[in-house]
């Protein structure tokens, strides 16, 4: 920033006492400003409900590749090609990550999110009606431009809508929805058909669609637009008060303060704050999907149907996806409290040390030693995973970069870190692969292990906290500003 950026936004100490006074009950007090809660609560589980579809297609290969790789399937699959089906839903995220941006500037947040229950509907349909394998290649390839879409849009929509001392809570609500739905396939899969289970998919972006349709738009679109008079529209329905002049100030200056930047991705890596909150999220982003979530809750069925653990998979599965579920609630209550830092520092390092203990089982298995007795034990450490990685790898790393970085560049950034995303989960769902089958699965366990403490290193030195904090004032610590310059 530049004296005449100052000069141009006005007076910095007015733009920065605004920004503040959102942040302060006691100011929003005096002003009469008593905003409610739910009518920020509802758009964001509406919103959520396009996560949900998401977390459902991500753990439609638990039941599916069990059936589909069996004997009797009637679309019958190979080992390499059941890796191709789950990682064609990450080819199709990075082609809905592309063209998120244009999108975004031109329909805004609202529109674009709900343009997902196009492909997640078409999806479904073909799932249910292909039969042959590269049908299911298609259909978990559109499904993966929902996801990317969705994975992106989401985040920022709520971060937007939500006012600063509930928006972790509200973020948060985006891993209970992934879970939930996660957990719709893993619970009604083994015991239905291929169509019934296609007709629960689509019936979740179908609701999606009749209850987001009614919701308001983000009102920093509307400030991007130049439209004061949706903007405060938009504001009034969220805060379920007229009384929200002072935090359009604050919108508006928080826009006046990146006011040269157009959005373009030229200009994620050319400021210095944004090269400061790309390497902070591709960091994040990198240690959630290489913590060996994705590929454990994805071959998960396959492991135990293998390998006799004295419980059905299916039992497994619904057993571990309820304790997850369950355990998103514990973040949507200390996300505003504990933190992100907190949730992110316990999530890694347990994820850590369940996986060091699943690899040693899988290694004495590997030796020949009876491990009988203690059957039970790799289902327990998968939970305990699982459970540990819900706490913050989960989401938090989503909901800090929706926070990070400029109203302008939000889209541009949070595209290359998801095409990036898309593409690692590829490589490491085809590593995984390789390593077990080569190597054996005790050594995939050690190797996420082992990526998991150098996550908790990298989270502890160089993630920031920004819990109940706005976004001026994240900026600022970003760009390296304390005060303006005289």
């Amino acid at each position: 920033m530049t004296m005449e950026d100052y000069e141009v936004m006005g007076e910095y100490e007015e733009c920065q006492t605004h920004a503040e006074s959102l942040m302060n009950d006691d100011l929003r007090a005096k002003v009469g400003k008593k905003s409610k809660t739910l009518p920020q609560v509802l758009p964001a589980i509406s919103a959520c409900l396009a996560i949900m579809s998401g977390g459902f297609h991500s753990t439609w290969p638990i039941p599916s590749l069990v059936k589909l790789m069996s004997p009797d399937s009637p679309v019958p699959i190979t080992s390499n090609q059941s890796s191709w089906i789950v990682s064609f839903a990450l080819i199709g995220s990075i082609l809905g990550s592309i063209f998120l941006r244009p999108l975004l500037d031109k329909w805004g947040t609202k529109s674009v999110l709900l343009s997902t229950s196009i492909p997640y509907l078409i999806s479904a349909l073909i799932l249910a009606l292909g039969n042959e394998y590269w049908w299911i290649y298609l259909a978990r390839f559109i499904a993966g431009v929902g996801n990317g879409i969705s994975m992106a849009v989401c985040p920022i929509y709520i971060s937007e809508i939500a006012e600063n001392d509930i928006r972790g809570a509200l973020s948060t609500t985006m891993s209970v929805s992934m879970i939930l739905g996660a957990l719709i396939p893993i619970v009604v899969g083994p015991w239905v058909g291929r169509v019934v289970l296609a007709a629960t998919a689509a019936a979740i972006p179908a609701v999606f669609t009749l209850t987001f349709i009614w919701m308001p738009e983000s009102p920093f679109f509307y400030a991007m637009k130049n439209r004061p008079h949706d903007i405060k529209k938009s504001l009034t329905r969220l805060r379920g008060t007229s009384d929200v002049d002072e935090e359009i100030k604050g919108i508006q200056k928080s826009l006046i303060l990146n006011r040269n930047e157009k959005g373009s991705f030229f200009e994620v890596f050319t400021v210095k704050g944004n090269r400061k909150a790309l390497a902070i999220a591709i960091g994040l982003r990198s240690c959630q999907t290489l913590a060996g979530f994705f590929p454990f809750v994805t071959y998960v069925g396959v492991m135990f149907k293998k390998f006799d653990a004295g419980i059905g998979w299916g039992i497994i599965m619904i057993v571990i996806s309820a304790v997850k579920f369950i355990n998103s609630f514990v973040v949507l209550l200390l996300a505003d409290r504990a933190g992100r830092r907190p949730l992110l520092l316990v999530s890694s390092t347990f994820s850590a040390v369940f996986l060091l203990g699943g690899g040693w089982f899988f290694q004495l298995v590997a030796n020949g030693t009876d491990v009988t007795d203690v059957a039970w034990l790799p289902v327990v450490l998968i939970m305990l995973f699982f459970t540990a990685h819900t706490l913050g790898l989960a989401i938090v790393p989503v909901m800090i970069e929706a926070e990070i970085y400029p109203h302008q560049i939000k889209t541009a950034a949070m595209t290359i870190t998801a095409v990036y995303q898309a593409g690692l989960g590829v490589v490491i769902l085809k590593i995984y692969q390789i390593i077990t089958d080569v190597y054996g699965l005790y050594v995939t366990f050690y190797l996420f292990a082992a990526i998991n403490i150098v996550s908790t290193i990298f989270i502890y030195f160089f993630v920031p906290e920004t819990k109940k904090r706005s976004f001026i004032e994240i900026q600022n610590e970003f760009r390296g500003i304390s005060k303006p310059p005289v």
